[in-house]
């Protein structure tokens, strides 16, 4: 990640009240307990799509920011079209992946290729605190819809660019998804087993790590702004901001010279650590044994004789065959949940390997109210996750689903920026709205 910051020279707009205080201009209610969210009252205009940027916009959503994300029939974000689809009704507005990264959003479709969607877009940026975007890199600024043309409008807009590997760099024009960024970081080098080809961690993994990075730059840029009013580029590799997550493995690269293998489960500082079959099929429990609960877990599987329980780790990475064999006889004989509450009950680290069913079924994600259902306007309700983190006087609201394809419309035109019902009219007769 490379931030860009803007000059702090830029003038700043005295009539522009602080987000904090525009709760009522932005159209967001007060959290549950009567508290304002922290975020009410801040804006934010997306042109990014997928996974990694929208899915850290919507937390800015969940904590009271007024989102309205841009899109066009011809272009729809990716993720309308990808499983699963409520009921297996392939239709843009029904895919539960989209409503997870986009609940509490508004939705403008706007045809971004026709000459008139360019005051729209110009009087969004002047609307907004933050504009983010995904495209590949250059095309924002080749479309006039750079980082300079917004600043030239808005001097204190914050805009953000999530690309593979960032906006500058002999490479930097290759486009592509997370599981591109996840081997070029080196993620599929070090995952898998030694004696196969690498295995790779799941799915496009760099876009549920660069969120994290996303989410605090822009909270950066926020804090700065409100102190010296000037406006902020950031840059966002995608890459670069999963790097930071192999540290312990490029420092040991770089200065030992020692390249890290696949190891399968194993771990190099706790043993055993792997998983073991339960009863029934295709049922497992995880089990990680740090050195002071060794001997625990050795008694608990019947590992008692020989001395076993005083087995420092070396001896037990020499006698690991003999120690799983243990282990997967205990665990086959229980259901993954009670093998895991017997080993909890010693302090020991496990806990049942879930499916899909089982997340939806785990007691601590029902207790934390993690699965919700929310209003949304093509099913009626929607199921989605919550927010992953609460706070204790403001904690997130999701009031609604991922938005319908343009299903906001009148409200940001009319609402947001001011438009009458005569240019509503001409934007939809020049088709600029779909």
């Amino acid at each position: 990640m490379v931030p860009r910051l803007g000059s702090d020279n830029g003038s700043i707009d005295t009539n522009r009240q602080p987000y904090a205080s525009a709760a009522a201009a932005a159209g967001d209610g007060p959290a549950s307990d009567g508290a304002e969210l922290p975020l009410a009252g801040l804006k934010v205009v997306e042109f990014s799509w997928v996974i990694a940027t929208p899915s850290a916009v919507r937390i800015l959503a969940d904590y009271g920011a007024t989102v309205v994300k841009v899109e066009t029939e011809s272009r729809p974000d990716t993720m309308r079209t990808v499983n699963p689809f409520v009921d297996e009704e392939a239709h843009p507005d029904n895919s539960v992946g989209y409503g997870v990264y986009n609940a509490g959003k508004r939705s403008l479709s706007l045809d971004l290729s026709k000459p008139e969607s360019r005051q729209v877009v110009e009087d969004l940026i002047r609307w907004a605190d933050i504009a983010t975007e995904s495209w590949a890199p250059g095309a924002a600024a080749r479309m006039g819809f750079g980082y300079d043309d917004f600043s030239a409008i808005n001097p204190q807009i914050i805009m953000l660019s999530s690309s593979l590997l960032g906006q500058s760099g002999p490479y930097s024009s290759l486009a592509g998804y997370g599981f591109m960024a996840a081997a070029i970081a080196g993620f599929y080098e070090i995952t898998g087993w030694p004696d196969r080809g690498p295995a790779g961690p799941y799915g496009p993994y760099t876009d549920f790590l660069a969120p994290r990075v996303i989410v605090a730059s822009l909270m950066a840029a926020l804090e700065r702004r409100d102190r010296t009013g000037a406006g902020c580029y950031i840059d966002i590799s995608q890459t670069e901001a999963a790097l930071h997550y192999l540290a312990p493995a490029i420092l040991d690269a770089s200065i030992n010279g020692r390249d890290p293998q696949r190891c399968g489960n194993e771990d190099p500082h706790m043993s055993p650590h792997g998983v073991y079959p339960s009863a029934g099929e295709d049922q497992w429990v995880a089990i990680a044994c740090t050195d002071d609960r060794w001997p625990a877990l050795a008694g608990a599987v019947g590992l008692n004789g020989n001395g076993a329980a005083g087995w420092n780790q070396p001896a037990r990475r020499e006698r690991s065959g003999e120690i799983d064999d243990a282990i997967s006889a205990w665990t086959s004989e229980r259901s993954n949940v009670e093998a895991a509450k017997a080993l909890q009950a010693h302090g020991i680290d496990a806990y049942p390997v879930n499916n899909s069913q089982g997340c939806c079924d785990d007691e601590q994600l029902t207790a934390r109210e993690h699965h919700i259902n929310v209003p949304q306007s093509h099913r009626g309700t929607m199921w989605t996750q919550n927010c992953r983190t609460r706070m204790s006087r403001t904690p997130p609201v999701v009031r609604r689903g991922g938005p319908c394809l343009g299903e906001d419309n009148f409200e940001v035109l009319t609402e947001f920026l001011g438009y009458d019902a005569d240019r509503i009219a001409d934007l939809a007769a020049a088709e600029v709205l779909g």
